[in-house]
C-alpha cells in the first residue's frame, strides 16, 4: 500500500513527478546554497513556541515574502521533547516510542539538509513538511511523560487517527482536481508541450537566452511552463538581475543584456520589428484570424465614435463571453451579432507564441505548426 503512490507516478504519462525530482538533484548550478544556518533556522523555528502549526505568524521578507530567518520564542524546544522521548523509550525498553524518535531524528538531519542546499528565497510552501515533523516531536514528548498505563491508549488514537488521515488524503488525491490558475484551462498543459516542442527545433543549447517577463497576459501560466521544460531539457534561459524576485538567484546572470531575448507572448498579435516567431499555438485558422482582426477593428472603431473607450478595451483585450461585457456598457442592436461572433472565436482561444529577438543558431527543420 506504501508503494501505490509511487506506482501510479510512474505510470503516468509526460514525465511524472519522480523523474522531474531526480532530475532536479542531479543536476548542477552554480548559484550559492542557503547555507547550514538557514537550515537550522528553519528546523528552530519550526520545533519552537512559534512554530507555524502552533498558529503562530511566520516573519517574511520584505518584497520576496520568503522567511526572513528569526526564529522566536524557544527555539528547538520540540527537539528538547525528543531527547526527552529518546531517554523515555530507553528506560521503558518501548521499542515503538523509539522507533519514532529516531524517523523523527533522522527527519530533522533531512530537514536541515534540504533547507541548506536549496538556492533563492525560502518560501512557506517549501517547509510545509518540516512544521509537521515539528508536531511529531512534540507528540513524542507527550508520550514520552504520559504514565506507562495510558502509553497504550495514546499510541492507539495516535495510531487510528493518523490512519484515517492518511486513507482521507488518499482518497482527496484520487478525487480532488488539480490546482489550476484562475485564468489557467484544461488544455494548457498541451499547449506549453507544444510550444516547447517546437522552439526546441529553432533554439541552441549551446547559446545562453535572457526571458523578457511581462508578456504573457494570463498570469505569465504559459511563460512559466515553457521555460520551466526549455530549462529542464538543457536549454540555457537566464534573467537580468533585477528579476531575482521573481525567478530566483538560479536563473540569473550578470551579462544576460548581451543575449538574445526570449519572449511567450500571450496573446500574440504579431512578432515586431526584429522579432521571429519560434513557435506558435494558435486554436483559429489564419483565414480565421484575420476574420477576427477585421471584427475588433470595427467594434473599436463603432465604440470609438461614440466615446465608449471602456466598451473598445473589452473588445480588444477581453476573453471568451467577456466580450459580451461591451454590450452592456454601450448597447447597440446592430453590433451584438458581431460581439457573438467574436465571442464564439476568443472561447476557442488566443494565439501564443514563443518569440525570438537575436540570432538563431539552428535553422529550423519543419514550419513551425499551429494547433
Amino acid at each position: 500500500m506504501a508503494w501505490l503512490p509511487t506506482l501510479i507516478d510512474l505510470s503516468l504519462p509526460h514525465r511524472h513527478n519522480l523523474y522531474r525530482v531526480a532530475r532536479f538533484f542531479v543536476q548542477t548550478s552554480s548559484a550559492p546554497t542557503n547555507g547550514v544556518h538557514a537550515g537550522v533556522a528553519v528546523v528552530l523555528r519550526e520545533t519552537g513556541l512559534r512554530a507555524s502549526w502552533l498558529g503562530a505568524h511566520l516573519g517574511r521578507r520584505a518584497f520576496t515574502d520568503g522567511f526572513d530567518g528569526r526564529v522566536g520564542l524557544l527555539p528547538g524546544l520540540g527537539i528538547a521533547l525528543l531527547i526527552v522521548a529518546a531517554f523515555k523509550a530507553r528506560r521503558r525498553s518501548d521499542a515503538v516510542l523509539g522507533s519514532l524518535v529516531l524517523i523523527l531524528g533522522l527527519l530533522l538531519v533531512a530537514a536541515v539538509a534540504e533547507m541548506s542546499l536549496g538556492q533563492g528565497q525560502l518560501f512557506p510552501y517549501l517547509f510545509g513538511w518540516v512544521t509537521l515533523i515539528g508536531m511529531m516531536c512534540w507528540v513524542a514528548g507527550v508520550l514520552a511523560v504520559l504514565p506507562t498505563r495510558h502509553v497504550a491508549g495514546a499510541k492507539w488514537t495516535l495510531a487510528t487517527g493518523a490512519t484515517t488521515l492518511a486513507v482521507l488524503l488518499l482518497a482527496t488525491g484520487f478525487t480532488a482536481g488539480l490546482p489550476r490558475s484562475p485564468r489557467g484551462r484544461s488544455g494548457d498543459a498541451a499547449i506549453v508541450r507544444q510550444l516547447v516542442a517546437q522552439s526546441e527545433l529553432r533554439l541552441s543549447r549551446n547559446t545562453r537566452y535572457r526571458l523578457v517577463h511581462g508578456s504573457d497576459a494570463y498570469n505569465s501560466i504559459y511563460e512559466l511552463g515553457v521555460v520551466d521544460e526549455l530549462r529542464h531539457d538543457g536549454y540555457r534561459i537566464t534573467a537580468e538581475p533585477n528579476a531575482v524576485v521573481l525567478f530566483g538567484r538560479h536563473m540569473i546572470d550578470d551579462r544576460s543584456g548581451s543575449y538574445p531575448v526570449l519572449k511567450i507572448t500571450a496573446p500574440y498579435e504579431g512578432a515586431g520589428p526584429g522579432g521571429d516567431v519560434v513557435a506558435l499555438s494558435d486554436p483559429l485558422s489564419p483565414t480565421e484570424r484575420a476574420r477576427e482582426a477585421d471584427l475588433v477593428t470595427t467594434l473599436t472603431a463603432d465604440y470609438e465614435h461614440d466615446a465608449s473607450s471602456a466598451a473598445a478595451s473589452i473588445v480588444r483585450y477581453a476573453d471568451a463571453d467577456l466580450v459580451l461585457l461591451a454590450d452592456f456598457i454601450h448597447h447597440d442592436q446592430q453590433l451584438e451579432p458581431l460581439l457573438r461572433e467574436l465571442a464564439a472565436m476568443r472561447k476557442r482561444g488566443r494565439a501564443i507564441a514563443v518569440i525570438l529577438e537575436g540570432r538563431i543558431l539552428r535553422a529550423p527543420a519543419t514550419r513551425a505548426a499551429a494547433i
